[in-house]
């Protein structure tokens, strides 16, 4: 195990009404004695594909009160407020001697506005901060699936890991689907007549994270990880997203969702 490591990863994200997208990540990674910060912002809309402009330096976290969730990067050049629509959900999703990973979904639906340069944007969206104390490499898992659905008046969330250790939560508008299924076409709950389907996917980032999210990692960094840190595979889309329930009328909104496959 990598001596000291703790690594914390906030992750927020805007869809428009429009379909624009707007995904920031926002870390700090301890390993030993190095310590690095990490901001990125990935931009993308139905006109164009999507781009991700990524920083490596001391990052300002984003700061949480009871109602609104506020993030600032001048380097970036971008302004948020997440205004929350919905309680937040906390899951520790391993631990182990090895050390842990918590879960902590800040906002599974929330009002966004956000100033991206002279581009004024406003819409649903979601955050969450994941926190880990074992090296991501070493995660007992093959394969992760997660994502997000989020509509005016609901919200559904889900991670699910497959592997060694196997982990799996999904989340309704604060209840716990426990029967639920995660599939790359949706998420299925049949005992409770719950069904989330995409369409129209539109891919955000695609490949191997040494040459997509940290292909400019520093190279004081990139020497102290291993291979396989930077072979994991990500790919992730942007999806329209349609919600039935049993007594309920179809909910249309926009949904984000990934796998990651381990090496």
């Amino acid at each position: 195990m990598s001596p000291g490591l703790t690594l914390t990863k906030w992750y927020l994200d805007l869809v428009a009404d429009d379909g624009q997208v707007r995904i920031a990540y926002v870390a700090d990674l301890t390993l030993g004695p190095l310590r690095l910060g990490y901001e990125s912002l990935l931009r993308a809309s139905n006109e164009t594909a999507a781009h991700t402009q990524t920083l490596f330096h001391s990052s300002a976290e984003p700061t949480v009160d009871e109602r609104a969730l506020a993030w600032h990067s001048r380097r970036l050049n971008v302004v948020g407020r997440w205004l929350f629509a919905s309680a937040p959900v906390r899951r520790t999703v391993l631990h182990a001697a090895e050390g842990s990973v918590d879960w902590h979904c800040i906002a599974p639906r929330a009002l966004v506005t956000l100033k991206d340069g002279d581009d004024n944007l406003s819409g649903l969206g979601y955050a969450e901060c994941l926190t880990l104390t074992i090296p991501p490499w070493r995660l007992p898992i093959d394969e992760l699936h997660w994502g997000r659905f989020v509509a005016p008046d609901t919200a559904l969330v889900w991670i699910d890991w497959r592997g060694p250790h196997e982990f799996r939560s999904v989340i309704l508008d604060g209840e716990e689907l426990s029967t639920a299924r995660v599939t790359n076409q949706g998420v299925f709950d049949e005992a409770r007549g719950v069904a989330l389907t995409f369409s129209d996917p539109m891919l955000l980032r695609a490949g191997a994270l040494g040459g997509t999210a940290l292909s400019r990692i520093p190279a004081r960094l990139r020497r102290a990880l291993p291979a396989n840190a930077l072979s994991i595979d990500e790919r992730k889309w942007r999806a329209r997203g349609t919600l039935r329930r049993e007594g309920h009328p179809p909910v249309t909104g926009w949904a984000i969702h990934e796998i990651v496959k381990w090496p």
